[in-house]
């Protein structure tokens, strides 16, 4: 009986054992297969930055090309946002909307320089990162669209560059709610082109006024001097619609705004605001 009993404990215990040995192999083979898939997979880079002293170099270049941009300086601006710009492609951060920005800006610059082969090279280069990165819910995509049209409307594509604005227009709206301080510069621009002999298209250039005129009234901060040039090109419009009392009505805003602006009387915004007032009051007396 006692030997019976002991060949039963030794029965047992080779059975624990037994499965004491399938589980840690089991746990083996886990841990195996889960060292074969880690390396089979590829390591994970972490967020590529840029260091401190290259991010305050970026900040320090972007505001000494918007200074010398204000200054009307844009050959030197340029060169100073053409630095930032290798920066960023050397350095390859993350952050793709600085590159982005910084591409739309020289753009714009070098368009105003004339060199638009140059401007709409980094238009692309800007397009292309909004695409690849799936960017298109940024704002950025309206202020491309926007500059796209431009490019368009110099090459006398007139009816594509009319289709991008509105999409620019159209993506403002929707993306942001409002256009931003440089494409409501671009959209008066636009309109004073619209009242040029070529195409003397006032009803298309007060389109675009308008809406800048509805950003610049729920602006924060305010656009004084925006507002002042917005007013006194739709006075223009209105004009040459033959809407007398419509243009002196916007051309008095213009002139208000342009009296605190400006204290001399004789800056030429205000004799230029000025003399189209008496255009518009000559045009009501007869």
């Amino acid at each position: 009986m006692v030997q019976a009993q002991t060949t039963i404990r030794k029965r047992r215990a080779k059975a624990s054992l037994t499965l004491i040995l399938m589980f840690l192999l089991v746990v083996i083979m886990l841990v195996l297969v889960g060292v074969f898939f880690r390396v089979g997979q590829p390591p994970q880079d972490a967020p590529r930055t840029l260091s401190r002293a290259d991010q305050n170099k970026v900040n320090h270049l972007f505001f000494k090309a918007n200074s010398l941009r204000q200054e009307n300086k844009q050959k030197e601006a340029v060169v100073v946002g053409q630095q930032v710009i290798e920066i960023l492609e050397r350095e390859k951060p993350d952050d793709w909307m600085m590159l982005t920005m910084a591409y739309v800006a020289n753009s714009d610059m070098y368009r105003e320089l004339g060199q638009f082969d140059k401007a709409a090279t980094l238009i692309k280069r800007a397009k292309e990162i909004v695409e690849t990165n799936h960017l298109e819910e940024q704002h950025l995509t309206c202020e491309i669209l926007l500059r796209e049209g431009i490019f368009k409307y110099f090459s006398k594509d007139y009816l594509e560059a009319e289709d991008y604005f509105q999409q620019a227009l159209s993506c403002s709206g929707t993306l942001t709610g409002y256009v931003s301080a440089q494409s409501s510069s671009a959209l008066i621009w636009l309109a004073e082109v619209y009242l040029s002999p070529t195409i003397n298209n006032p009803q298309k250039a007060m389109q675009y006024l308008r809406a800048v005129e509805e950003v610049c009234e729920s602006a924060h901060p305010e656009r004084p001097q925006q507002m002042m040039t917005c007013q006194k090109v739709e006075g223009m419009a209105l004009l040459k619609m033959r809407k007398f009392s419509d243009a002196e009505e916007k051309l008095l805003a213009s002139n208000e705004i342009a009296e605190r602006l400006f204290p001399d009387p004789k800056h030429i915004e205000r004799l230029h605001i000025a003399g189209l007032l008496k255009q518009a009051r000559d045009g009501k007396a007869h």
